[in-house]
């Protein structure tokens, strides 16, 4: 057993995490401290999961060099000069668990598994965990989130950051004043390599054009985060979402835009909203820039039954990124009671996909 066996649910403990490049006997991952709705379990200390239970036969391998980049020209993305679609799942928990529930490296093989076109990986990141000073930090945070960049890297996949909460309070309607610190150290440690990329704000909404792009009051804008990043010395791709949850961009279209370069446009088309003003929303955007979905489907919130998915909602807004060479994300790869509701796509770590999971998996696939 690690030395610092406890590290993984101690919110507050001064050891070092587990180190899976030196560990060979057998790990066990508890964590006790956060629900997935950012409350804190303190009725009884001991309830815990226990969410990694595995043997290491060898030393973890080694993150290869950084020698890949991922840019933009027009409306690409590319690779090395080479233009590429992104495509992959996203991994929630990092938002609201500290250690990452049940984020290891078998997981991010499990995601690999579903198909040879599954080239990312998004990660949902909460700056409160992350930055000194703040309530909720936890000095173990960084460690644990630069854990799966490294494994997802090994695998030989990109790795996209996203600033999904900036507290546990839960999502906020935009990024605050703090985000500019995150940014500002998230870009300096991850400068150096290109197949990280920085999503600047999950999903803004209810504030207007001038906010999203600069900010006011405690909100931090999208220029501005964009700049702090750059000012960091880090030409990573910057990845900046729309209005509406992120799923309206024609702000964008009609010129409030992020000045700048390396820049990927984000949507989250939800089929309750996506419907005949998607090329408003963000279809006609992409002529003129790369766009990706790092979020989309159906989430069926207070609906009939956590069991009605909402299938054909998943292979449309496919079909539409198809169509407009767009790049996309799965939400979600975590299993939730609330299945549909969430929605997930898988029904356990094993890989077994929900019934929209089979499509994303497909799309994966052929």
């Amino acid at each position: 057993m690690a030395q610092d066996w406890d590290s993984d649910w101690a919110a507050n403990s001064p050891g070092n995490g587990l180190k899976t490049n030196e560990l060979t006997a057998f790990q066990v991952q508890m964590n006790t401290k956060y629900m997935r709705d950012g409350t804190t379990r303190q009725a009884n200390p001991f309830d815990c999961w226990i969410d990694d239970v595995h043997l290491l036969r060898e030393p973890a391998p080694q993150t290869p060099a950084a020698s890949t980049k991922y840019t933009t020209q027009g409306n690409q993305i590319l690779k090395d000069g080479s233009p590429v679609i992104l495509k992959g799942l996203a991994r929630p928990s990092f938002e609201w668990d500290p250690a990452g529930f049940g984020i290891t490296r078998e997981d991010i093989q499990r995601m690999k598994a579903w198909g040879p076109k599954l080239n990312v990986i998004r990660y949902s990141l909460n700056q409160g965990f992350w930055l000194k000073g703040h309530a909720d930090y936890n000095p173990l945070y960084e460690a644990y989130v630069d854990r799966a960049v490294q494994w997802t890297l090994q695998e030989g996949l990109a790795v996209i950051l996203d600033l999904h909460w900036t507290s546990t309070a839960g999502q906020t309607n935009m990024a605050d004043q703090q985000s500019l610190s995150f940014w500002t150290q998230v870009a300096t440690k991850y400068k150096n390599d290109g197949r990280i990329m920085f999503e600047l704000y999950n999903e803004p909404h209810d504030i207007d054009t001038n906010t999203w792009l600069n900010g006011g009051g405690n909100y931090a804008g999208m220029q501005q985060m964009y700049d702090a990043v750059r000012a960091a010395g880090a030409n990573n791709i910057v990845m900046v979402g729309g209005l509406d949850w992120a799923y309206d961009l024609s702000h964008v279209a009609a010129g409030t835009k992020v000045n700048g370069t390396n820049i990927v446009y984000v949507t989250h088309p939800y089929g309750w909203k996506a419907k005949d003003d998607i090329p408003q929303k963000y279809g006609n955007l992409t002529a003129t820039y790369p766009v990706i979905a790092t979020e989309f489907g159906y989430a069926d919130v207070g609906g009939a039954s956590a069991r009605n998915c909402f299938e054909s909602e998943y292979t449309r807004l496919l079909n539409d990124f198809n169509s407009r060479g767009m790049s996309w994300t799965g939400w979600a790869w975590l299993v939730d009671e609330l299945r549909c509701g969430f929605p997930t796509l898988i029904d356990s770590y094993s890989g077994t996909p929900t019934e929209p999971g089979a499509i994303v998996k497909s799309a994966l696939s052929n």
